[in-house]
C-alpha cells in the first residue's frame, strides 16, 4: 500500500521532450502517474536573448560550470523541498550542484537520479579533474543523505555500487512506457547489399566525426566491390544534408521520425548504427529498442556503458573511430551468422524501485 501523495521532480531541463534531460522528467512523471506530480525547472533564462545565452554558455564552460543554476530557482527548490509538502523528491542531476538541494531536515524521500555520463570521475582527464575539482568533493558527502540512488546508465550503476558500496537502481528511459517489441527478423537471403540505418543527428561534434569516419569506411569498401548504403534519420540542417549526400553518393538523409515509427522503417534495413559521443557516454534510448530486434548493431567509438552490457548481446559489434577498424567490423557484420536475440532479457529494476518507494 502506498502512502505517497505528492511528488516533486526537479530537473534543470524541465519536461521538454525534445532533449534527453526533459525526457527523463516525463519518465518520472509517468512512473508516478497515479500521484500528484509537480515539475520544477528554471524560468529566468527563458527571456534571455541569443547573444546573452551564448555568452553565458561560454563563461560557464570556461569556469567549469555545467550548467550554471539560476539562484532564484535554487532558492525556490530549496524552499519546496523543506516545505514538508512532498512525500518524494526526485532530483534529476545534470550537475553536481543540484546535490545542494539534499537536506537532512526534510521529511521527503530524496531520490538522486544521476543520468549524465559526466559522473564517471575515474575516467576524467587531468584537465577535467582540474576544471571540476570543487564539484568532485561534493557528491560523496551528499549521497549519504539521499533515500536512494537511480540511473539510466548500466555502466554508471556498476561504477557507483563499486565505489560507494551502496545500491543504485537502474531505471531505463523506456521502461515505464509501453514496451515496443520488434519482430524484425534479419534477412539473410539478401547478402548482395548491406543497408545501414542511423537514427539521430549531429548534436555533438564527436557524433559528426564518427559518422564521417563511417562514411569513409563505407566508401572504401564500396570501391572494393561491396554494396553498402547508409540512411540517416534526424534533424540535419541544409549544410549537413548537402555535405553528406554530395560527398558520399551512398548516403540518404530523411527527416526525423518518432521512435514508435522506427519498427516499421527498420524492416527495410539490415543493420542499426549508434554513435557514442565520449568514453563516458550514456546509452541512447533507441539502443534498448534495437536489441529487441534481430538486426546487427554497429556501435562507433568507445562507450563505458556499452562495454558493460555488450558481453551478453549477440550481434552487437563495437568499433573505434578509426575508418580502417570500422571497415573491418562492417565486413565482420557481412559475414555474421544468424543469431536469435528475441529471447534476450535485459531488464531494469523498475519493480524493485517501486517496492522501495512503497508503490507496490
Amino acid at each position: 500500500m502506498s502512502f505517497i501523495s505528492n511528488v516533486l521532480i526537479v530537473n534543470y531541463y524541465g519536461e521538454n521532450g525534445n532533449n534527453p534531460g526533459g525526457k527523463r522528467s516525463l519518465l518520472w512523471k509517468e512512473f508516478f502517474k497515479d500521484h500528484n506530480v509537480d515539475i520544477s525547472s528554471p524560468k529566468s533564462g527563458k527571456n534571455k536573448g541569443l547573444f546573452q545565452k551564448v555568452f553565458h554558455r561560454l563563461i560557464n564552460f570556461a569556469l567549469g560550470h555545467y550548467p550554471q543554476l539560476p539562484q532564484d530557482w535554487v532558492v525556490e527548490v530549496s524552499e519546496a523541498i523543506n516545505s514538508g509538502k512532498y512525500d518524494v523528491v526526485v532530483l534529476c542531476c545534470p550537475d553536481y550542484s543540484v546535490c545542494e538541494f539534499v537536506s537532512k531536515n526534510t521529511r521527503s524521500k530524496i531520490v538522486l537520479d544521476i543520468r549524465d555520463g559526466i559522473y564517471f570521475e575515474s575516467l576524467w582527464s587531468r584537465m577535467e579533474r582540474w576544471r571540476y575539482k570543487n564539484k568532485l568533493l561534493s557528491l560523496e558527502d551528499k549521497i549519504k543523505d539521499v533515500y536512494l540512488l537511480s540511473t539510466n546508465i548500466p555502466g554508471l550503476k556498476k561504477h557507483y555500487e563499486s565505489k560507494y558500496k551502496i545500491p543504485m537502481y537502474l531505471l531505463l528511459n523506456i521502461s515505464v512506457f509501453d514496451s515496443q517489441i520488434y519482430s524484425i527478423k534479419r534477412n539473410l537471403s539478401n547478402k548482395s547489399e548491406l543497408r545501414l540505418l542511423y537514427a539521430g543527428g549531429l548534436l555533438k561534434s564527436s557524433i559528426g566525426q564518427n559518422l564521417l569516419c563511417l562514411c569513409r569506411s563505407i566508401k572504401m569498401l564500396n570501391e572494393k566491390g561491396e554494396r553498402i548504403t547508409l540512411t540517416m534519420l534526424g534533424r540535419f540542417n541544409a549544410i549537413e544534408r548537402i555535405f553528406y549526400t554530395k560527398l558520399f553518393k551512398f548516403v540518404e538523409i530523411r527527416e526525423e521520425v518518432p521512435s514508435g515509427d522506427l519498427s516499421k522503417i527498420s524492416e527495410d534495413f539490415d543493420c542499426f548504427v549508434i554513435s557514442n559521443t565520449t568514453n563516458r557516454d550514456l546509452l541512447p534510448s533507441k539502443f534498448w529498442f534495437y536489441i529487441k530486434s534481430n538486426l546487427p548493431i554497429l556501435s562507433i567509438s568507445p562507450s563505458y556503458s556499452l562495454d558493460y552490457v555488450s558481453q551478453s548481446i549477440e550481434g552487437l559489434i563495437c568499433t573505434s573511430r578509426d575508418s580502417e577498424d570500422i571497415a573491418a567490423k562492417i565486413k565482420q557484420i557481412l559475414a555474421l551468422e544468424d543469431f536469435d536475440r528475441f529471447e534476450l532479457n535485459i531488464n531494469d529494476e523498475k519493480e524493485e524501485l517501486k517496492s522501495r518507494l512503497g508503490l507496490i
